[in-house]
């Protein structure tokens, strides 16, 4: 059975959302065993029988136990939805004519203990799209909660919305899930655990045979690449072979390097940060809860990620309140169909 893994193991430091032990988080992916597409088999097709798991690990260890928390925060770090039975419509390839492209599964729930939410995000070319699920309203996160021990038919459903300078006629769809989205910690305590962890979902090319709708988005590309030194390492808790691991993404504060965003004054000084070994060309999004928004006076950031160098990006947050969550997804515009290398940060609540 193939698995593709929603939730990664966090240790049990992860409880203190300033810890630096978390700077490398989505670099320990191994990719080979956790980022598997779950609906595509280049080579031949797949049975109707054949399943693929996204599920959690277990959340924390006793070391934890003095962590105050809310009496639900247990419930939103582990499980589990085993898929199957999935269709695109048209056929085995996905074709876009002019009509909405449907992709179909079933999401089995057996064996969960809580109700498990799983979120869906996708994007064409690096360029975030607009879904909707069972014929709900379209957004550019969509979301289904299921109870457990349930089997539920989902349909995905988008129409293509591209930049006018995009002219080719194979696309690259890409998809992403996010784990328990709705969940927000509560009172002092203000880590997420497994919840909101984004990752690779699944991958497909789109033959292009219509005109698609048109997407306007304003790009930037000021940002700084320096080398990794030992001073860069100290200062940002970055691993002594961090350009060996899958590329991550990561919201830090400005003054403390750790994962957290801090008002000061109404105001927020924190850091987008990019590096590993996987050299592509990154479309970086911001979003605050869950909704993509602009920063530095642009709606994303396209870079290119060079191994063994630190690229860094000073944010400027605009109405941003406490309470706030705020992640950020960078994702490979020329990565190829299949390579699962989108990434998702730790989503922060703002304090």
């Amino acid at each position: 059975m193939r698995k593709i893994y929603v939730a990664i193991l966090i240790f049990s430091m992860m409880l203190l959302c300033s810890c630096s032990n978390i700077n490398d988080i989505y670099s320990e992916f191994s990719d080979a065993e956790t980022v598997t597409n779950p609906f595509h088999e280049p080579s031949e097709p797949a049975s109707d029988t054949e399943k693929s798991d996204i599920e959690t690990l277990p959340p924390f260890s006793d070391e934890v136990s003095d962590v105050e928390v809310s009496d639900d925060f247990d419930k939103y770090q582990e499980g589990g939805l085993h898929y199957s039975n999935y269709n695109i419509k048209g056929g085995s390839i996905i074709r876009y004519d002019g009509d909405d492209i449907e992709i179909s599964f079933d999401a089995d729930s057996t064996d969960n203990p809580f109700d498990v939410e799983i979120g869906y995000i996708a994007f064409i070319e690096g360029f975030p799209q607009k879904l909707s699920l069972n014929g709900g309203q379209k957004k550019e996160l969509v979301s289904m909660k299921h109870l457990p021990d349930t089997k539920t038919r989902i349909t995905l459903t988008l129409s293509p919305r591209l930049p006018h300078n995009i002219d080719s006629k194979t696309l690259r769809l890409k998809i992403m899930s996010i784990f328990n989205p709705s969940y927000t910690p509560q009172g002092e305590y203000t880590g997420f655990g497994n919840a909101h962890s984004g990752q690779s979902f699944c991958e497909y090319d789109i033959e292009i045979n219509a005109m698609s709708d048109s997407l306007e988005l304003s790009e930037g590309n000021d940002f700084k690449q320096t080398a990794i030194t030992e001073k860069i390492r100290e200062e940002y808790g970055i691993g002594s072979n961090a350009e060996e691991k899958p590329t991550g993404v990561y919201v830090k504060d400005a003054k403390t390097k750790e994962q957290q965003i801090i008002l000061n004054n109404g105001k927020t000084e924190a850091e987008l940060i990019l590096y590993g070994k996987d050299e592509y060309t990154y479309n970086i999004y911001l979003y605050k809860n869950h909704r993509r928004i602009s920063f530095n006076n642009f709606d994303y950031l396209c870079c290119n990620v060079k191994k063994g160098f630190f690229t860094s990006v000073p944010l400027q947050l605009n109405d941003v309140i406490a309470g706030d969550v705020i992640y950020a997804i960078a994702v490979p515009s020329d990565a190829e169909t299949g390579s699962m290398k989108c990434r998702k940060s730790v989503s922060l609540l703002v304090r």
